[in-house]
């Protein structure tokens, strides 16, 4: 299926001047979302008429199925009070699914899930079974946007495999009744949308039968389980013994709901963790971490020589590369955070002394940036306008990588990668265990998730020099 997002970028941008509801509906979605993701455009209804109003687009798919879309102008942001309007349209032409969008959002919604009772407000974000939004996947209740491929109509109306995440929200409506915190929902949601993108992709492959989903579910048992983390394993995620127990359980419990709830007869992942999950010992969950290499580190470098914003995605790679620091670091990053001459970095309480080079690259990012008066050092423009940078584009920024040749190693390179491989780095260059912790912010728990200790033992001298101790603190204690 062909990446439409881009495509989906690239026009929101270019009638960001023109972005009327009529000007979205025809070109962003009649123009690209519909036809790039296999629905009929040729007998789509516009202002189709409904008990509850005029419904903006109604797209046909089968019998008397088809996808209710409310549109709004790309300079309206979505509110989840909309989602009513969508729901009359909807629900008074007998339709589960509906589609809020304003070009660069995108909310579907399934009618048919059962909210949880509620004593006051609304029950609105019941219904939201995914919401995307193309420039930042990382914003309130978005989705990544690995998941926007659900949205096409082979997936939500075809082989239906979209009903895996309708059952998710359903699952989430189940567990909040009960009285289960919303707060703590993030790390189920996480481990079914990822486990269930992986379930679709590789355990049904071209054998889906969605019609019986009930059977579908009961396949799902313990060696699927442990392919799904070997599956992880391989794509270099980090899991730890906790970790794959609170997985086992999150996936379990959502099955165990569905049994409750009469949608499956039986529960084929077995309810042990500590039986089942023996098997994998932390040495063998932790990431194959490797050393950087200069000329990788060049090559990059030379890259982003060719960036249209060559001296900010420069300095975001050199701070990554020097001191270690994560995305949520880099995009909270002051110029406050820099002396006056900018010779030191003080983040979170180190001050520590910058290279030559990344000092030229800030002091020349500075006077670019001079004009937009930003206290942020990282920003992007935005509608003629200069704003902070975002998680999605600081990933952008290392996703570029991937440009450089066909060399799958770029793909590897992401902000936690170029931590750990400086870690190493730093290590095998001789510097102290103190001063790794000084430059990288690491915790002394972690050390060892990326230096072995067969590795840090190597280090320490046989013949150990008891000088110190004897003749100095543990003598002066005696003759006390």
């Amino acid at each position: 299926m062909k990446d439409i997002i881009p495509l989906l970028q690239a026009e929101v941008k270019r009638i960001e001047h023109m972005s009327s509801e009529s000007n979205v509906r025809a070109n962003v979605i009649r123009g690209i979302f519909l036809k790039e993701f296999g629905y009929d455009v040729k007998n789509c209804i516009e202002e189709c008429s409904t008990v509850k109003g005029f419904c903006d687009l109604y797209v046909p798919i089968v019998c008397n199925i088809a996808l209710p879309i409310e549109i709004k102008s790309s300079q309206h942001p979505l509110k989840i009070t909309e989602v009513r309007q969508l729901q009359g349209y909807a629900s008074s032409k007998g339709q589960q699914f509906g589609l809020l969008t304003n070009g660069y959002e995108y909310l579907l919604a399934d009618f048919y899930i059962i909210p949880k009772p509620t004593i006051e407000g609304h029950s609105l974000e019941s219904y939201v079974v995914f919401w995307f939004d193309i420039f930042n996947e990382k914003g309130d209740e978005k989705n990544g946007l690995k998941y926007f491929k659900y949205l096409s109509c082979q997936h939500l109306y075809k082989d239906k495999v979209t009903s895996f995440f309708s059952d998710i929200a359903q699952y989430r409506e189940w567990k909040l009744a009960k009285g289960f915190q919303k707060s703590s929902w993030t790390s189920y949601k996480s481990t079914l949308y990822r486990f269930f993108d992986y379930y679709i992709s590789h355990e049904l492959k071209d054998e889906i039968d969605i019609e019986s989903l009930e059977r579908v579910y009961e396949k799902i048992d313990m060696s699927v389980y442990n392919r799904f983390v070997k599956y992880l394993q391989n794509n270099q995620d980090i899991l730890s013994t906790s970790a794959l127990r609170n997985m086992h359980s999150h996936l379990r419990n959502m099955l165990y709901e569905l049994e409750q709830h009469n949608k499956i007869r039986i529960v084929g992942l077995g309810d042990s963790r500590k039986k089942n999950l023996a098997r994998y010992k932390e040495t063998e969950l932790r990431k194959p971490y490797t050393e950087l290499e200069v000329q990788d580190i060049e090559t990059i470098l030379n890259f982003l020589k060719s960036s249209k914003t060559a001296t900010r995605d420069t300095v975001i790679f050199l701070l990554t590369v020097t001191f270690g620091l994560e995305r949520s670091q880099l995009l909270r990053l002051k110029w406050t955070d820099f002396d006056n001459k900018y010779k030191y970095l003080t983040v979170d309480e180190r001050k520590i002394v910058l290279p030559k080079l990344l000092r030229d690259y800030i002091i020349e990012l500075k006077r670019q940036t001079e004009k937009a008066k930003s206290k942020i050092v990282f920003l992007k423009g935005k509608k003629n306008k200069t704003v902070p940078m975002d998680e999605w584009n600081m990933n952008t920024v290392f996703k570029n990588f991937t440009k450089i040749s066909k060399d799958k190693k770029w793909e590897m390179f992401s902000p936690k990668y170029v931590r750990s491989g400086l870690i190493l780095s730093l290590y095998s260059a001789n510097y102290s265990i103190e001063e790794i912790m000084y430059i990288t912010g690491i915790d002394i728990n972690s050390i060892s998730k990326y230096i072995p200790k067969d590795e840090m033992m190597k280090r320490v001298s046989k013949d150990i020099n008891w000088k110190a101790l004897y003749d100095g603190l543990l003598c002066r204690k005696l003759k006390k």
